[in-house]
């Protein structure tokens, strides 16, 4: 049940209809109070309300002041026994101000857990470096490894003061639940929260049942893909308040999507009072908030012209008739393929088709496959067997002149022999063969000699002679890596402008066979590099992190956006390059926020590469559209499959129309309805954008 001050049902603009003799709408509107006074009034120490010391027990360095105002917010939820979502913007520690809480409790409550953190397995260990940076006076608990290992970690841990935290990633807390229901927590705390954004999918429901008397989200993204998953989070802060899952999709998710896609006007109010419900129970700051404090980030478009050879499977695949029926049909994952298909192109030709390279070893192979049925010949003879050894004759056959056999075979060639000369009718070559055979018996050396040593003598009637040819293999010229592909020029002189300029790059892209095509591409042209994507373990992540900020001859770190996007800590970077975008707006930005955030001294400039003329210019009109839904209803969109309709798959495919006017006008209404002027926005120079301007 959702509350509001008014009695109007949803036609008056209300949220939801509040019956005023209901115990559940006479909790919200308490709860609602109560935390609306904990709600901090700015985010600095003249401006906001930051009533809560520093705890004595953080020794690992001083805290910015929103990190403080926060702090004070989490606190008070804590005291007024309510849970909340933190939901700052990735990159403005987070972190800390979970591990200045708990040093809180224990500092000021002498509450010193048992607390349970649930966090993605890639940073584990990152949590644990942090705590003991900034709060070395607890005992951490990392619960990870194989069974073998986790038993071995559970021993003693029912005892008092055993530890006091425990970290652990979502799968093991899934996979180990039994043991995990049994202890009672003081905190559980969940990182990156929008994993349970699905409340249909175990990892929600198995969570849900923990044992624990407070509950905290820390999430920079509260949505992703629908207004639903918001839902989903404030279900599983309070499920006794935030119950109906239909009203919550009629009510709210459906008019807002339908406000950001054109289909129905802006409501402005309908938005207020979507904030008045959320506002009591999460905390956002963005780094808009506290720019004094954080540096200026720059985007910028960067338009890119297929090659000659992209450019031709680009056209020579959209003109296939399976493509047009596909397209046509409309199905989720068909249609999903032909983009897939597309934005392989777009990224390198070899992505979709690779360049040969021309080998002779490969002509012997073809003719080994091709002969080798003709080869095999079935012979009948009863001197031959076959052979078992591996020391055989090349034809697999060899002569067996045993006595025992010998002996049988020539009593059964008497035999025939007998027949035929009563009837007078046998040849004297016939005769004189047996004879000869006869006498040779012991001899295996000169019979062998009167059998071919393979089955190919008996096909070939020509004499054969040694072939003679170079063994040379041709590979494609390493410059055609950088000529086949438009991005790759433009990222050349992209890289030279920034190397010259004593930046250091993050370079992201989505597929991992990408990655090897920018390796082979950096080290033609000498640059130095690291690469960490979905295959590189825990451990070697953080060496991997550490290398890059601390060794400033390191000018390119390559990323998968999944893998890179989570964990990751690079402020040794000033740019962001993203070789392609993510379906998913809010991936993007977890993976720029890699090298913008607390730490970073230098002003960020983030640049899209995008193919134009292609399918790409329209995934990235889609994009912004959630994006733009994510900025009015704190973060989200509708990208299901139903998103896939026939007139959205006619517009991802239409031929593009120019982009310099769609992000005029995108930034338009950025700057209109989301009041985020704070940050600029700097289009690329004439000659980065198509020439059609």
């Amino acid at each position: 049940m959702y509350g509001d001050d008014d009695d109007e049902g949803l036609h008056g603009n209300a949220f939801y209809t509040i019956d005023r003799s209901s115990h559940k709408g006479s909790c919200y509107k308490i709860m609602t109070f109560i935390t609306l006074q904990a709600q901090p009034s700015g985010n600095t120490l003249t401006t906001g309300d930051a009533k809560v010391s520093v705890p004595f027990l953080l020794t690992g360095g001083s805290l910015r002041e929103y990190q403080l105002v926060g702090l004070t917010w989490l606190a008070a939820i804590f005291q007024k026994r309510l849970n909340g979502i933190l939901a700052d913007e990735m990159g403005l520690g987070k972190t800390i101000q979970t591990i200045a809480l708990l040093a809180y409790l224990a500092c000021e409550h002498g509450i010193w857990g048992p607390h349970l953190i649930v966090v993605p397995t890639s940073v584990i260990l990152n949590w644990e470096i942090e705590f003991k940076r900034w709060c070395p006076g607890f005992k951490i608990l990392t619960y990870f490894g194989h069974i073998r290992e986790r038993r071995e970690r559970r021993k003693g841990w029912t005892k008092t003061n055993a530890f006091h935290v425990c970290i652990t990633s979502y799968r093991l807390a899934i996979q180990d639940a039994a043991v995990f229901k049994r202890k009672k927590w003081k905190y559980l705390i969940l990182d990156e929260a929008q994993n349970i954004k699905n409340f249909k999918s175990q990892r929600w429901q198995t969570l849900l049942t923990f044992n624990s008397q407070r509950r905290l989200l820390l999430t920079g993204t509260p949505l992703q893909n629908s207004l639903m998953e918001l839902w989903s989070l404030m279900h599983f802060l309070m499920p006794n308040i935030f119950q109906s899952h239909r009203d919550f999709q009629e009510w709210f998710a459906s008019p807002l999507t339908g406000m950001i896609e054109g289909n129905s006007e802006y409501n402005e109010q309908l938005v207020a009072r979507l904030h008045k419900v959320l506002r009591p129970f999460l905390l956002r700051r963005l780094k808009a908030d506290v720019e004094r404090q954080m540096p200026k980030k720059f985007e910028h478009i960067v338009m890119c012209r297929l090659s000659r050879r992209q450019r031709f499977l680009y056209d020579d695949f959209m003109s296939l008739t399976s493509t047009r029926e596909t397209l046509k049909s409309g199905q989720f994952l068909s249609v999903m393929n032909v983009l897939m298909q597309l934005r392989k192109v777009c990224n390198h030709p070899n992505l979709f088709e690779t360049r040969p390279i021309i080998s002779s070893f490969h002509v012997a192979d073809y003719l080994l496959q091709l002969d080798l049925p003709r080869l095999l010949v079935n012979i009948s003879h009863p001197f031959l067997v076959f052979a078992s050894s591996p020391n055989a004759v090349s034809s697999g056959f060899h002569i067996n002149v045993s006595s025992a056999r010998y002996q049988s075979q020539k009593s059964q060639q008497e035999e025939r022999l007998t027949g035929f000369l009563q009837a007078e009718c046998l040849p004297k070559v016939c005769i004189q063969q047996d004879l000869s055979v006869h006498r040779e018996s012991n001899s295996k050396g000169s019979l062998l000699n009167q059998i071919p040593l393979s089955p190919q003598a008996w096909l070939l009637p020509v004499q054969l002679h040694r072939i003679a040819t170079a063994c040379r293999i041709q590979f494609p010229d390493p410059r055609l890596i950088q000529y086949d592909c438009g991005k790759l020029q433009r990222l050349d002189l992209l890289l030279r402008e920034l190397k010259a300029g004593s930046h250091r790059v993050l370079i992201f892209t989505q597929m991992a066979r990408m990655l090897d095509i920018l390796e082979q591409f950096l080290a033609y042209h000498g640059h130095r590099y690291l690469r960490l994507d979905g295959a590189t373990k825990v451990e070697q992540r953080q060496v991997l992190m550490e290398r890059f900020n601390q060794d400033a001859s390191i000018f390119v770190f390559i990323l998968s956006t999944r893998s890179g996007g989570l964990g990751v800590n690079l402020t040794g970077a000033d740019t962001v390059i993203f070789y392609d975008s993510d379906w998913n707006p809010t991936m993007d930005a977890q993976a720029q926020d890699r090298c913008h955030r607390i730490g970073q001294t230098r002003d960020v400039h983030i640049y899209r590469l995008i193919s134009e003329l292609t399918v790409e210019e329209n995934i990235l009109r889609k994009a912004n559209q959630k994006r733009f839904l994510s900025d009015v209803a704190i973060e989200g969109g509708r990208f299901t499959t139903a998103f896939f309709k026939q007139n959205t798959i006619d517009e991802l495919f239409a031929e593009p129309s120019g982009l310099q006017v769609r992000l005029l006008i995108a930034c338009l209404f950025f700057f209109r309805y989301v009041n985020m002027a704070h940050y600029p926005v700097k289009l690329p120079p004439s000659g980065a954008l198509c020439s059609k301007q």
